[in-house]
Parts: C-alpha cells; structure tokens; sequence
C-alpha cells in the first residue's frame, strides 16, 4: 500500500476569508443551568432542563429613566435550557457604538416547563420574569458584548413538584 501526501497551498483562500469577516458589534445574551443550590432550596433533585420565553431585553439608560428596546416579543423565543450555554438572544449593535448605559434587562414569560430523567412534566411560575443587570454599558467600537443568565437548579425538584431555581445575571 503506497500513502501519498499532497501540498495544499492555502495561501489564496486566507486572503479571500479575511475580506469577508464580520467587524459588527454584537450583544449576545447566554443562559445555562447550574448544579448550584437555589437559595432556599430543600429538594433532593434538579431539572434536566427548563424551556423558557423571552419576551423583552433592553438597554437601561444613564439616569435609569427609560429604556431602549432592542427586542419586544416581535417573534417568538422559545429556549430549552440545559447544563451548557444556550444563545438566547443576539443582536447587531453596531448603530450604537460610542453610547453608554446603565444596565440590561430581559424579561420572561412567567410560565416555565421542564424536565428530568425521573419527571416530564414540571412547571412552575417565575415571581419576577424580569432580570436586571445594573453595571454600566459602554458601547465601543470592535467590542462585542456577551452577558450570562445561569439558573441555580439544584435541590429544586421533590417528590415531582419543582420550585423556581435562583438566578444570576452578570457581563462577561
């Protein structure tokens, strides 16, 4: 058996790729479940997953008086989350490089589902739908920006009932 090994030359295809790269900035926004106990939780199980609906993110202003809306339920995002980073949200926010703000917030639909190996139909009802980051938010040139939602599922589920996981919410 002969084995012959060929040359490829990739030199014309790296100078054709880096013409069409991508220089938008993005706002992305990432959720996941966690092993970590929910405050308060006394179960002796967690979720699988959870599938939730966004239906609101947007930008706090400076002097937290108004919102800008980058997204209001204009179509419907629905996400099963699980023990790994899902993309929830993203978005191109090139259009406001060189602006400020004083936070983000997303918000829910109330009604939440899931499962595990054991139970497939647990639900529970969020008693805030809405997260609120309070840091600031420089919008520059050349930096996307990447937020993290982690739901703290451990410990929530006994005896097939399962209460509402806490949440964190921070900037990457």
């Amino acid at each position: 058996m002969k084995l012959t090994i060929t040359k490829l030359i990739f030199g014309s295809l790296l100078v054709t790729a880096c013409g069409s790269l991508d220089s938008d900035q993005t706002l992305q926004i990432q959720m996941y479940g966690s092993s970590t106990v929910a405050t308060g939780a006394t179960g002796d199980g967690e979720p699988d997953e959870l599938v939730y609906q966004l239906t609101e993110v947007s930008l706090i202003s400076t002097d937290g008086a108004t919102l800008s809306t980058l997204f209001a339920n204009e179509e419907e995002k629905i996400f099963r989350i699980i023990d790994r980073a899902q993309v929830i949200y993203s978005t191109t926010i090139s259009d406001l490089v060189g602006t400020s703000y004083s936070g983000l917030r997303i918000t829910f639909a109330s009604a939440v589902t899931g499962s595990n190996e054991k139970y497939k139909d647990l639900s529970f009802t969020m008693a805030q739908p809405t997260l609120i980051l309070t840091e600031t938010i420089a919008i520059e040139k050349a930096r996307s920006l990447v937020f993290n939602s982690k739901a703290n599922w451990g410990d929530t589920i006994t005896d097939g009932q399962i209460t509402e996981p806490t949440y964190e919410f921070t900037k990457e």
